[in-house]
């Protein structure tokens, strides 16, 4: 298992309690992947409300034994431990948002010389898994219109619940 760490410039994070928000979005991202060096399909988990990714740790350690890259990020203002002293269940609609971005440092680590990701992934193999309120966000994500990342091409929910977030489209089959 390895960590990295990605700053999204480009989306703020918002106000939440005594936490006054910040001009970018900082997603520490755990991975997980076998020793082969092969190139293999990518796995993005979502985690559920006031939860971290160390929580998949033996779930994501499996399924990257079985030959899968895993990768999971902490959400800025729905993990455990939020700046500002409470979780921030409206962060939710950055969500889908946060994933994208995960799969596309990602997919540029795989492509850049040096990286220790580079040759490892196959771009076009990209699938989600949502837990809880991770589950929403892979909804958000995969079956949304104002979120739909198209890269996608497969998702799993657990005990996701269907929040009325996203805008009011109805969910749409997975592209």
């Amino acid at each position: 298992r390895s960590e990295r760490v990605w700053v999204d410039s480009t989306r703020r994070t918002p106000p939440n309690g005594t936490f006054r928000g910040a001009p970018m979005r900082t997603l520490r991202t755990l991975l997980w992947q076998p020793a082969a060096a092969a190139a293999m399909p990518i796995v993005v988990m979502a985690h559920g409300f006031g939860a971290l990714p160390e929580d998949f740790d033996a779930f994501a350690g499996n399924v990257a034994a079985a030959g899968f890259i895993v990768a999971a990020p902490e959400f800025p203002l729905t993990n455990r431990n939020p700046p500002g002293e409470r979780l921030g269940i409206n962060d939710l609609n950055n969500q889908p948002g946060d994933l994208s971005f995960v799969i596309t440092q990602l997919l540029q680590a795989a492509s850049t010389a040096g990286d220790p990701l580079h040759g490892r992934i196959v771009p076009s193999d990209v699938a989600v898994i949502g837990q809880s309120l991770g589950g929403a966000t892979v909804i958000g994500l995969t079956r949304k219109n104002c979120c739909r990342d198209p890269r996608v091409r497969a998702s799993i929910l657990s005990a996701a619940p269907l929040l009325p977030f996203f805008g009011p489209d109805p969910l749409s089959a997975s592209g």
